[in-house]
């Protein structure tokens, strides 16, 4: 999928709870509550995937469904339900500044870390403005979980935001591929010099292997003189496509 339209907001990952097989669970949230909210007859139709999510090579069903929603807040579930009959599901929550629909979050799935079975990725900027605010997840260990960007991998700085910006002030992106079994994504990102027109941008094209314990730095390169174009192909996702 390319670039989106949509606002880069500090949007909040609210996740109040999540199923295990029918289980409870808290998940990734500092919120204690329990009221559930009820899906509204005016929720907008779910988006729904068949996809190898658990990686044993049978199709999986992933769903993205709207609950009801607050003046704060967009309410919906992520769902999983393995072919094998596991399940589980996760609470997120969007600003409510505008309208927004299941449809307006996917962005779809695809293989991106170096674990079997496909990621799935949401955007979560609430469907507004010029940035989009992605947030990717995966599942490990019969539940769902967040799939942390490789420049924020390290303990204590884990976060699911990849950094998909493109605009004049930054442009960054990620490109993945796969190299003798080992896969690696670089993160590419630049902002602009001082200089006058023909503006110039510099920055740092970072490449990250998958390992046992998750994305390991490789490398770092400088990136130097780019002109805008350049960098602004630089600001997207590349080798891997979100369907």
């Amino acid at each position: 999928m390319t670039l989106r339209s949509i606002t880069m907001l500090t949007a909040a990952l609210m996740v109040a709870g999540s199923t295990t097989a029918g289980t409870a669970r808290a998940a990734e949230a500092t919120s204690t509550a329990t009221t559930q909210p009820t899906t509204t007859s005016r929720a907008s139709a779910p988006v729904t995937a068949r996809v190898d999510i658990d990686g044993d090579k049978r199709r999986d069903t992933v769903r993205l469904t709207q609950l009801a929603s607050t003046r704060s807040w967009h309410r919906f579930v992520l769902s999983v339900r393995t072919a094998a009959g596991r399940t589980d599901t996760m609470r997120i929550a969007v600003p409510n500044q505008t309208s927004v629909k299941p449809s307006d979050l996917w962005w779809g799935t695809a293989h991106a870390d170096g674990v079997r079975g496909a990621e799935i990725l949401l955007d979560l900027s609430g469907n507004l403005g010029d940035a989009p605010y992605p947030h990717m997840y995966t599942w490990r260990r019969g539940r769902i979980a967040s799939a942390p960007a490789p420049e924020k991998a390290a303990p204590g700085q884990q976060s699911n935001y990849w950094a998909i910006i493109a605009q004049p002030f930054q442009y960054s992106g990620y490109t993945f591929s796969s190299r003798n079994g080992a896969r690696t994504v670089t993160w590419n990102r630049t902002t602009p010099g001082a200089t006058p027109e023909p503006r110039r941008y510099s920055g740092t094209s970072t490449t990250y292997r998958w390992t046992s314990a998750g994305w390991r730095k490789v490398s770092t390169k400088p990136l130097r003189g780019l002109s805008e174009d350049s960098a602004f192909r630089l600001a997207d996702w590349h080798g891997i496509t979100w369907r």
